[in-house]
């Protein structure tokens, strides 16, 4: 039995669409997805199946690597991999992973240049929750996080850092860069990049996090 659970949901700023559609297994086991997924014109160019039946549309994210596009994906729950785009084909995965997605997210940019006292620069402007919709990001960074927990501990979301700078080559690293931190709302609301800096300074990255306190003394439990 199959049921469309979803409407299509936009990805990419309108370059790719998704749609869920529900499998039921049988009782023992869980109800995986189908994931459909739709060029800019809605026509369907591939799909593959989750072994989950949450998180499908969330962990499916596209973006462009020197004038190619791939999409971070989750065919299996504890597994971040990435397939090319429009041929949705397997690329390359996270070796040895036991973290489980349950959102990914790569950044975009654009770089505004301008003149002032007779010198050119160069700033960064890189997207976050709630930008401008004028402005026009079309670039993607070379790095990526993923939200999720290693299996058992999902009490609240975790996240780490995606190194995309060699997925020519078919290699993507994942590093718990930042430490165990838990996250607050989505991994979008949670990651803001610098939003506007030099090109030549060092990227920073605020990280809402998920903090909690007693309601007796104010104290922040450990």
């Amino acid at each position: 039995m199959t049921d469309f659970v979803s409407e299509m949901t936009p990805k990419a700023d309108g370059e790719f669409f998704v749609r869920v559609e529900g499998i039921e297994m049988r009782k023992e086991c869980w109800n995986t997805r189908r994931i459909h997924i739709f060029d800019k014109d809605q026509n369907e160019i591939g799909s593959f199946e989750r072994d989950y039946p949450n998180y499908g549309i969330r962990t499916f994210e596209p973006f462009r690597s020197d004038g190619r596009w791939y999409a971070l994906y989750s065919p299996h729950y504890q597994k971040t991999a990435v397939m090319t785009l429009p041929e949705c084909e397997s690329w390359c995965e996270v070796e040895d992973d036991r973290f489980c997605p349950t959102e990914h997210f790569v950044p975009r940019y654009y770089v505004h240049e301008f003149e002032a006292n007779d010198k050119m620069h160069a700033f960064v402007h890189t997207e976050y929750d709630g930008d401008d919709d004028s402005c026009e990001f079309t670039e993607y960074h070379p790095f990526g996080f993923v939200s999720g927990c290693v299996w058992g501990d999902d009490s609240s979301w975790k996240i780490q850092y995606l190194d995309l700078s060699e997925i020519a080559e078919k290699r993507i690293g994942k590093l718990a860069k930042f430490g165990y931190v838990e996250i607050s709302g989505t991994l979008r609301e949670a990651v803001v990049i610098d939003s506007y800096k030099s090109k030549d300074d060092p990227h920073a990255i605020q990280i809402n996090q998920l903090r909690r306190y007693s309601f007796e003394d104010g104290k922040e439990f450990e």
